[in-house]
């Protein structure tokens, strides 16, 4: 399938594929767009099956902009199933642990294709805003009270963040 001796060789790909993938995105080619970060999610897959090391920003990256093409082309439980897992991982970042068992700059402000996500992903506010993001999908599908349960979690997180 892949073979990549060096995690920044790696990560470069999937940088490379998320970057083309926005690039379709952009120019509102949702289902082009979709064949690119796809095929991130399926490098990230085989890396974290090979044992390497993921920076959780890179996932985070990949997982965003396929929520965000989903909720385009309003594929909504698909869009809302991304957010459940950046949810996941944007809350280990914020408790500290960046790492999973890839490690490369993916964080590194102007690194292409991120939407410039990567430079802030840390930030505790970023967890809140993908709560509500959540919530407004999930009351989009008609499954309100997973919609409730994550409105309130954004606002006992902003209380938290807050205090």
């Amino acid at each position: 399938m892949y073979v990549w001796a060096d995690a920044e060789l790696l990560a470069a790909k999937i940088d490379q594929l998320n970057t083309r993938g926005c690039e379709y995105t952009a120019q509102q080619m949702y289902y082009e767009a979709l064949v690119y970060l796809a095929e991130a999610e399926r490098v990230l897959e085989y890396a974290a099956s090979c044992g390497r090391t993921i920076d959780r920003a890179l996932i985070v990256t990949t997982l965003h902009n396929q929520a965000a093409v989903y909720q385009r082309i309003w594929e909504l439980v698909r869009s809302a199933d991304y957010i459940e897992a950046i949810i996941y991982n944007v809350s280990a970042l914020v408790e500290g642990e960046t790492v999973l068992p890839l490690s490369a700059d993916a964080g590194e402000e102007g690194s292409p294709g991120y939407l410039r996500l990567s430079s802030y992903l840390s930030s505790k506010l970023n967890l809140v805003v993908y709560h509500l993001q959540y919530c407004a999908v999930s009351s989009q599908i008609k499954n309100h009270s997973n919609a409730l349960g994550s409105a309130c979690q954004a606002l006992t997180l902003l209380k938290t963040y807050c205090e």
